[in-house]
């Protein structure tokens, strides 16, 4: 159970891959205030699920799915407040 001493690291696709990811997740911290919860997390997953492979209508209705079952979850079974964004009165 050691690390590989020399280990390959990611180059090419690869490697823009998972910088991209790393900015749609800086982008989405910066834009959680403003956008609010629902709006910033749609756009997270459906950005992060086109870049596995889903086509855009596929990807927005999962981040919608996925946004508002969080909200659904965090916001009224657990009783944490989620920014609610400009758009939703925030």
């Amino acid at each position: 159970m050691r690390p590989d001493p020399e280990p390959e690291w990611s180059s090419g696709r690869y490697l823009l891959a998972q910088l991209a990811t790393v900015m749609a997740l800086v982008a989405y911290a910066l834009l959680l205030q403003p956008l609010g919860f629902i709006l910033a997390t749609l756009l997270l997953v459906a950005c992060l699920t086109a870049m596995l492979g889903a086509r855009l209508p596929q990807a927005l209705m999962g981040g919608a799915a996925t946004s508002l079952g969080f909200f659904a979850l965090f916001d009224w079974f657990l009783g944490i407040p989620l920014p609610p964004g400009l758009a939703f009165g925030g």
